[in-house]
C-alpha cells in the first residue's frame, strides 16, 4: 500500500509519512497569528504612542532622535509591575500598558 502527500498527492518515498517535501509541509501551517513583523510593528507602535503621551524627549535633556534610547523610569520601583519596553508593548494590553505608565514618572 502506497501512500501519497496529504498536500499535493504525489507518492511517498522512504521515511516520508505524511508530506513529500517541507514546502508541502510549511503550506500546511497555520502562520496567521504567527506573524512576527506585525507583532514588531504592533510593538513599534505602541511603544511611540506611549513615549509620546510623556512628551516625545527625555525630561532631563531633551534628546528625541531615537526612541530606542529612551527607556520609562519609576521613583519607587516598589510600584513597578514590568518594564516597558518593546516586547512587552506588542504583546500587553493597551490597558495594562496605559496602567503602567501612570507609574511611570518620567523617561530618560
Amino acid at each position: 500500500m502506497e501512500k501519497s502527500c496529504v498536500v499535493c498527492a504525489k507518492m511517498l518515498k522512504g521515511r516520508q509519512q505524511k508530506f513529500c517535501s517541507a514546502s508541502c509541509k510549511h503550506s500546511t501551517t497555520n502562520n496567521k497569528h504567527q506573524n512576527y513583523v506585525a507583532q514588531q510593528r504592533r510593538g513599534y507602535d505602541r511603544r511611540t504612542s506611549l513615549i509620546e503621551m510623556k512628551g516625545g524627549r527625555c525630561e532631563e535633556c531633551g534628546y528625541s532622535k531615537n526612541i530606542a534610547a529612551l527607556s520609562f523610569h519609576h521613583i519607587t520601583p516598589s510600584s513597578k509591575s514590568f518594564q516597558i519596553d518593546l516586547r512587552r508593548c506588542s504583546n500587553s494590553s493597551l490597558a495594562n500598558l496605559l496602567k503602567e505608565l501612570k507609574n511611570a514618572n518620567s523617561f530618560v
